[in-house]
């Protein structure tokens, strides 16, 4: 708006009254997009008073009739919104401009649809998609059918209501908009399509548009949309808690949920306590909330569980259906599907944005399964809780000093400030598209931060290629696809990896190991954006970001002819080289912690922590074999062998390890592939008796330092020097 006005003073100062006119039209149009009609329409009265002074019948005049007559229609006063429409649609004829045409018979519909002239909207909706297609203009085309859309919902009581007709004109707008990334407008679909199953009572549902809407209008920061959204959510929410003494009260344990939602913030107590309610609403004996597909943690667990079973049951039901790909509706498990056991179990899909959830539920205790009406239930109570899971704000794993305010950060878990500075390049780095190489040791987590940034992007999907697990005669059909009869055994088309990732992610790992041909082809993709399947003299484009990693030292492979310097250049337009875990220590303790988590999620036991023997092994060892993946490896290996309630000891790690704890302890120096010094070997020593000191205390500060008898200020130096504060 600022510009708007900056143009207004100019032109009204030149005495250019076009100028000044289009600037007072498009601050007019502003202001009805923020929901001030008001102020739009005095707004647009000024702006045709200067039009009027170019030409009754010019151009700018054509165009603020059409804007002031949806400005009256917001407001109400249907019969003046009427008069300045038609002149407008008077005046496009004239002028014989078929875009204004097209708008002002869009603007004439939603007018006769709220006078309820039903049948001459409809007539004016298809006039209007008549002009616009022959203009090809997708944006006022997806207005139209918006349009349509909202003046149907508005036309019939909930009795006569045309429900898959208002959803298959929202659907078409939708669609429309989102190819043309009209986000805000999304949301604006999505809030009329909430509207439209909330007049026809179907709560679930309209509560899973607004959210989606939710989404859209905070992507646009669009404040009015937002109010639009929470004015409905309310009314939802009581027409929900109104229902509270029929057959349908469980549904008042949501209208909770989104209430707890308006808070400043949810803790996870709330998070819990609300999944112990749904459990009870839905009559189901266990519930498991996952993350993505199922493979991490779960998020949520209700301790309201009969059954007693182990989450390693749950986890296989959970994989077993998402295998498949993206799941988009409930799935009740049958047959081998459904752990031992239990009568009924279901999985239940929740999207928020580029988050999705997946939740369980089952029975052991009932005979009888979950009916449609629990199913539908438990679909509502899945969004819920996703957005109340997100709403958390995450606990810090393994107690990292560092503040993770974004997702850029969420699963690179680093104390490290040379990481940590590079992190901060990729937040700046998350909106663009510049190629990343990664380059590190094996296990170093080049795969971790490829994903990072991914998610930090917004891109829609990661596809990943290991060029290292493919023969070499394969990977330029992995890579670019094949037609058929291509090859041998080329039976059928096929798209590759690059078609896949178009508008997301493509991480080319160990990309080292790409054969020189292949090297060639990728390097004219990244040039140009087009390729060519195998066998197919057509090319092809796809707009996927590309972020490459390799454990090989890529600029020696240029000077021994192994590597294309010119592809080099192309992948490394950012650098971010990952240090091995033995140059980084002070993450050792963070990783071991977060590693512990996660498996004790996974294997469903509690284990209370490592003994003193093997943090210090930790500390001191190399780890020059997989570096954090084999710590990892290891703590797997360690939650798996011990006992329900006891601690990773020595005996539960591999031999290798156990050999290089009794060289330690017998006074060696040796660890794993290399020694230590004597400084390092103290340094690992006081950084693994402060993390159990502070893991002892339950991370109280003052008590830690009295628990290993030093004074608070040398705890907190230490703690500094060792990145731990």
């Amino acid at each position: 708006r600022a510009c708007f006005e900056r143009a207004l003073e100019t032109s009204s100062r030149s005495g250019y009254r076009r100028s000044e006119a289009l600037a007072l039209e498009f601050m007019g149009d502003l202001l009805s997009d923020q929901g001030r009609h008001e102020e739009a329409l005095e707004t647009l009265g000024r702006a045709l008073a200067c039009g009027y002074q170019l030409s009754a019948s010019s151009d700018v005049v054509c165009e603020v009739l059409r804007r002031r007559a949806e400005a009256l229609l917001f407001l109400g006063r249907m019969d003046e919104a009427e008069s300045d429409c038609r002149r407008a649609l008077e005046l496009s004829g004239h002028l014989g401009d078929r875009l204004e045409e097209g708008a002002a018979l869009r603007i004439l519909a939603s007018i006769l649809y709220a006078k309820g002239d039903t049948e001459g909207a409809r007539t004016r909706v298809s006039q209007a998609e008549d002009v616009l297609r022959r203009t090809g203009e997708s944006f006022e085309l997806a207005r139209t059918s918006l349009a349509a859309g909202v003046g149907l919902s508005q036309s019939y009581p909930a009795s006569r209501f045309p429900l898959e007709r208002v959803e298959a004109r929202l659907f078409a707008a939708e669609e429309l908009f989102d190819r043309m990334g009209a986000v805000n407008w999304v949301g604006r679909c999505r809030l009329a399509r909430a509207r439209a199953l909330f007049k026809v009572r179907e709560y679930p549902r309209a509560r899973s548009w607004l959210e989606r809407a939710t989404e859209s209008f905070t992507a646009t920061d669009d404040s009015h949309g937002l109010a639009e959204v929470r004015a409905l959510a309310r009314t939802l929410d009581r027409e929900l808690a109104g229902a509270a003494s029929g057959p349908e009260s469980r549904y008042s344990v949501i209208a909770d949920s989104y209430r707890a939602l308006d808070a400043p913030s949810v803790d996870a107590e709330s998070l819990h306590s609300f999944a112990s309610r749904v459990a009870e609403g839905a009559q189901a004996d266990r519930l498991v909330l996952f993350d993505s597909s199922g493979e991490g943690p779960p998020a949520v667990v209700t301790s309201f569980d009969r059954t007693g079973r182990r989450l390693a049951e749950v986890r296989r039901a959970v994989r077993s259906i998402a295998a498949g790909g993206a799941l988009r509706k409930a799935t009740i498990l049958a047959g081998s599907g459904v752990p031992e056991g239990i009568a009924s179990a279901a999985v239940v899909p929740a999207a928020l944005g580029s988050r999705s959830y997946l939740l369980y539920v089952d029975r052991g205790s009932r005979c009888d399964a979950f009916s449609a009406g629990d199913i539908e239930f438990i679909g509502a109570a899945s969004q819920a809780l996703g957005m109340l899971h997100a709403a958390v704000d995450p606990e810090r794993r393994a107690h990292a000093a560092v503040e993770e305010p974004d997702t850029a950060r969420a699963e690179f878990l680093t104390r490290d400030p040379r990481l940590l500075e590079i992190l901060e390049s990729l937040d700046r780095l998350s909106g663009s598209d510049i190629p990343i190489l990664i380059l590190g040791e094996s296990g170093t987590g080049k795969d971790v931060l490829a994903r990072t940034v991914h998610r930090a992007s917004g891109r829609e999907r990661f596809v990943a290629l290991n060029s290292g697990a493919i023969p070499p005669h394969l990977q330029e059909s992995e890579l670019f696809g094949h037609v058929k009869g291509a090859f041998t055994d080329a039976d059928r088309d096929r798209d590759g990896l690059i078609a896949a990732a178009s508008g997301g992610t493509l991480f080319l790992d160990e990309i080292g190991e790409m054969s020189a041909d292949l090297q060639v082809k990728l390097l004219r993709f990244l040039q140009s954006g087009e390729y060519r399947r195998v066998g197919d003299s057509h090319a092809r484009t796809s707009d996927a970001r590309v972020i490459s990693a390799s454990n090989r030292n890529l600029r020696e492979e240029i000077l021994t002819g192994g590597f294309r310097r010119d592809l080099f250049y192309r992948l490394s337009a950012f650098v971010i080289e990952v240090p091995p875990l033995r140059a980084r220590r002070h993450d050792i303790p963070l990783l071991m912690e977060h590693f512990l988590e996660l498996y004790c999620a996974y294997e469903g036991k509690h284990v209370s922590g490592f003994s003193r023997s093997v943090r210090e092994l930790f500390l001191t060892y190399d780890w020059r074999g997989n570096n954090v993946r084999e710590l990892e490896n290891e703590i797997r290996r360690g939650v798996a062998l011990t006992r329900d309630g006891g601690v990773i000891g020595i005996d539960e790690l591999r031999p290798e390890l156990r050999s290089a704890s009794e060289a330690m302890m017998s006074g060696g120096r040796e660890c794993g592939t290399g020694s230590l010094s004597l400084r390092d070997e103290v340094e690992a020593l006081e950084r693994a008796r402060i993390a159990e000191a502070l893991e002892f205390c339950d991370h109280s500060k003052p008590r830690a330092a009295a628990h290993l008898g030093v004074s608070r200020t040398g705890l907190y130096t230490k703690m500094k020097k060792y990145g731990m504060e």
